[in-house]
């Protein structure tokens, strides 16, 4: 299912129980906070960076190639744009490796 759409129904309210994940591109998902490690490991994704740091990695790091944490905090500052394209990088390097991404 599309990114827009599942993003419509989750807004409905339609989807329950479980947490959707946004498809974003191919490969490429984007979720709010992680209830439930076994949502992730259904889908079969491999790499999560943690933007936020509410992502217990011990319940997942059986399943995961790579758990990058990187929060971004929120502060009128913009993170340091290097560090950010170093993490696109690696996300960008990933995904052609045909590894399944979320960032959260």
């Amino acid at each position: 299912m599309g990114y827009l759409q599942t993003l419509i129904e989750y807004l409905r309210g339609e989807v329950r129980g479980e947490q959707p994940l946004f498809e974003m591109a191919p490969r490429l998902f984007q979720s709010p906070r992680i209830r439930k490690p076994r949502i992730v490991r259904n889908a079969g994704i491999k790499v999560v960076i943690d933007l936020e740091s509410s992502f217990d990695d011990s319940k997942i790091s059986d399943f995961l190639t790579f758990y990058f944490y990187w929060p971004i905090r929120d502060v009128p500052e913009l993170p340091d744009l290097h560090r950010l394209q170093m993490v696109a990088a690696f996300a960008e390097d990933c995904l052609r490796k045909e590894l399944k991404v979320l960032i959260h």
